[in-house]
């Protein structure tokens, strides 16, 4: 039976689609971001990796300039490299 269930875990797993609103990106002054959208494509989440923190804004889609919120971030653990 455990046998059964781990194939069809595993064929389930395979035929989901993966829906990711995501993907990295360079901004207009070379900085590298995180991008993510909401479900209707309207804003956008950018996620910038600072050397203590992380640094987020949501803007518009269509205007980039249109700031609807900024973020910081905190990493409960650093590494020391």
């Amino acid at each position: 039976m455990k046998k059964i269930t781990s194939y069809l875990l595993i064929f389930v797993l395979l035929i989901t689609p993966f829906n990711v609103l995501a993907c990295p990106h360079v901004d207009d002054q070379g900085r590298l971001h995180f991008q993510f959208y909401n479900d209707d494509w309207t804003i956008v989440t950018k996620i910038y990796p600072m050397e203590h923190h992380l640094y987020g804004r949501e803007v518009s889609m269509d205007d980039t300039t249109r700031l609807y919120s900024q973020s910081f971030g905190f990493p409960m653990l650093m590494s020391l490299e």
